[in-house]
């Protein structure tokens, strides 16, 4: 999540609505904790921002 002052990964996060997330996450990562900060990342905001699973199931999305 890179630097605390300009962070665009962690600005897009708070106007998805991830603020907490955002903030815990650019936490693990400014102290060195690249698994703890990934494993921060919410599985619902994974799903909004990726395509995953099968290709019937992302035509219904």
């Amino acid at each position: 999540m890179g630097a605390k002052g300009n962070n665009s990964y962690n600005e897009l996060m708070i106007r998805y609505g991830y603020a907490d997330a955002a903030a815990r996450i650019q936490e693990h990562f400014l102290a060195g904790h690249k698994e703890q900060a990934a494993a921060a990342v919410p599985d619902q905001l994974a799903r909004e921002l990726s395509l995953i699973g099968s290709e019937a199931a992302l035509r219904r999305r």
